[in-house]
């Protein structure tokens, strides 16, 4: 699985941010795979993440945050495109894989 955004919104990025996939399929379950890239404001993000999916549909969402606080993530950042940010995942939805 490969994601490849250009950053065209964000302001600048003053600190790294750590980044995660939030995988929701069909039965609207979700896991979280943390990454080992940091973003630090470039304007363009490659992800390349194997990805252990059930069949069926898949939702793809980006997760970019300032770490964790008691199992929590804090701190996300919200694309400016409008619709894509799932304030319950606090994460940007990027696309669908369908197995």
């Amino acid at each position: 699985f490969e994601i490849n955004l250009n950053n065209i919104g964000f302001g600048n990025v003053n600190r790294a941010k750590q980044m995660s996939l939030v995988v929701v399929n069909e039965n609207g379950e979700n896991s979280e795979i943390k990454l080992d890239k940091l973003y630090k404001g470039e304007n363009q993000i490659l992800i390349k993440q194997k990805l252990n999916l059930q069949s069926g549909n898949n939702k793809i969402y980006l997760k970019l945050y300032n770490g964790f606080y008691q199992d929590s993530s804090r701190y996300e950042i919200a694309f400016s495109s409008t619709g894509v940010f799932d304030k319950n995942l606090k994460a940007n939805y990027v696309g669908e894989i369908n197995i």
